[in-house]
């Protein structure tokens, strides 16, 4: 995307110099352990082997053994370099100019809504209680076909009601358009705001490169297998990955609908947001930093959210947000591996594609490859016996790295562990949804902010 202008992580030639070091350091560590622990990998397997099948020899062809390692390799380190990468970049802190100014600038809240008759009351409910002094709140009603519009009861709550079904953005829109603000907060029809989020989101805006604040989302109901495995996505997903893409650049990729906050001079430099995708807080989000100011975040500033009960509906939530990231990845594709896009171009955004959807594809490729190793092979049982080994290292590392975000968080409940342990059909559901939405896309299906 032409004009993409990235706000490096440091002022002054002695902030770039350490900026530069503390990247060096964190590459070093990720490179040197991602080694160590393939390397322990391997002869753990082989002592597995050993230990199980003491008389078994492995005899196979030159060629088979090395389309086998080269497998072994990119999914080992496919596993392993970006999560140590991640555990190096969160230790990074950005400085942030947060001070102590304790001014209070007037701000709006939005909340969009559709549909939402169950759980309007909640989120409007924490809306109001917010301890903060100076601020409005808008709802906009996107066309909802139940009695959404009636559990708006409050008078010091605007009201604004589209009359047909336009978009989220379009809902989005409309209250910007409407919002006295110096700064904006969005929240979700279905989320509840902690009652300190606001306060929390408004000190970044001390900082007068910021123009957009990321809050934490954290999940209310973790009752089922399914419930728990999605807390456990969204626990990692901030933990880890949020507090890296800070530490790697100063900004993060995505400002949730659930809790997020914009200067008002950004959404109008903008032209608001955009309908152009079925992810419009992942486009908003690039747009703020290619135009050249920060997306802060503030885990502190929290907002509950119900997760799906049912595969269903989750499968209809992630094909949307799958399909979303397609075609923000698209939208900005001439920013990959750009210099000028800073951390965001040169990593987070290839890195999207490629454990997002590409590994998706090597993957189906590598496991419908590997009958046709054993058959070549001359010794498909004791190939298979070792595969078999390996792989269940290979996801009790993926279990490690659930559980080390766990950890981080003071999140280690037996629920959450064990699902930790046994998230392995849930991540091979979510491979088949991000094939189903890379399908879809690739047909232009229709497709909307509501399903």
């Amino acid at each position: 995307m032409d004009g993409f202008i990235y706000q490096s992580s440091g002022v002054g030639r002695a902030s770039q110099w350490r900026s530069f070091f503390n990247q060096f350091v964190v590459i070093s560590f990720a490179i040197l352990t991602t080694a160590i622990i393939f390397l322990l990998i391997l002869e753990l397997a082989f002592w597995i082997k050993e230990l199980v099948f003491p008389a078994m020899e492995l005899v196979i062809p030159r060629w088979i053994a090395n389309t086998f390692f080269a497998y072994l390799s990119f999914y080992l380190i496919g596993i392993i370099f970006p999560f140590m990468l991640f555990l190096g970049w969160r230790q990074l802190k950005y400085p942030n100019q947060i001070g102590d100014d304790k001014t209070t600038p007037f701000v709006t809240l939005v909340i969009p809504a559709y549909n939402e008759q169950n759980t309007m009351a909640k989120s409007l409910k924490s809306a109001l209680e917010q301890d903060y002094p100076n601020y409005e709140i808008i709802v906009v009603d996107d066309g909802s076909l139940d009695f959404t519009p009636y559990t708006v009861d409050n008078d010091s709550i605007r009201f604004i009601r589209l009359r047909r079904n336009r978009g989220k953005a379009a809902a989005l829109n409309a209250g910007i358009d409407q919002a006295k603000g110096d700064i904006i907060m969005f929240s979700d029809s279905d989320s509840r705001l902690d009652k300190s989020a606001l306060r929390y989101m408004v000190e970044h805006f001390n900082d007068p490169a910021v123009g957009a604040v990321a809050g934490k989302v954290c999940v209310t109901n973790s009752n089922l297998m399914l419930e728990c495995w999605q807390n456990l996505e969204y626990l990692q997903a901030q933990t880890i990955m949020k507090l890296a893409q800070i530490g790697s650049g100063g900004s993060v990729t995505v400002c949730p609908g659930p809790v997020c906050a914009v200067r008002r001079t950004v959404l109008i430099e903008m032209g608001g947001y955009k309908d152009r995708t079925l992810v419009e807080d992942f486009d908003a989000t690039l747009e703020i930093i290619g135009r050249g100011y920060r997306a802060a975040y503030e885990p502190r500033a929290i907002a509950w959210t119900n997760v799906p009960r049912r595969w269903r509906v989750l499968g209809s939530q992630r094909t949307r947000w799958y399909r979303g990231n397609l075609q923000v990845l698209s939208q900005y594709r001439d920013i990959f591996l750009r210099r000028s896009a800073g951390s965001i171009g040169l990593f987070w955004m290839p890195y999207s594609l490629l454990s997002g959807f590409a590994a998706v594809l090597l993957e189906i490729a590598m496991l419908g490859s590997f009958p046709l190793l054993l058959y070549f092979s001359g010794a498909a049982l004791k190939l298979l016996a070792l595969g078999l080994i390996i792989l269940v290292l290979i996801e009790l590392l993926v279990s490690i790295q659930y559980l080390i975000a766990l950890a981080l968080e003071n999140a280690l409940k037996p629920k959450l562990i064990f699902a930790a342990l046994t998230v392995k059909p849930y991540n091979l559901f979510l491979a088949w949804i991000r094939l189903v939405a890379m399908y879809r896309e690739a047909k232009r299906q229709e497709a909307t902010w509501a399903g």
